[in-house]
């Protein structure tokens, strides 16, 4: 596999926990706002509910968005590359979740 390849599959494996990390961290605030535990939020608002469901991602991808700017800046072409591909795949899910 060439080097090309390789940062662009890095890419897709720093999209995947992007996006883990920004759920957490928008469970985290929702969490904190609404005076819930992670078990309510994760059961009723992300499992419960396909409209909050497509919100939640939408929120998660934001640190891929951030990702995708530093990126950007400092000439990481081929992990772009791979967060674009990520950030294709959920924005597919967001739009099949939002009604």
């Amino acid at each position: 596999m060439n080097w090309r390849m390789q940062q662009t599959m890095l890419g897709v494996l720093i999209g995947i926990l992007g996006n883990l990390i920004g759920f957490f961290l928008f469970a985290a605030i929702v969490m904190f706002y609404h005076n819930v535990d992670f078990h309510i939020f994760y059961n009723v608002l992300y499992l419960g509910s396909d409209q909050f469901k497509a919100n939640i991602i939408s929120g998660a991808i934001l640190v891929n968005i951030i990702l995708f700017f530093i990126f950007m800046r400092k000439g990481k072409d081929e992990l772009n590359r791979g967060l674009i591909v990520v950030v294709l795949f959920t924005v597919m899910a967001i739009v099949y979740y939002y009604e």
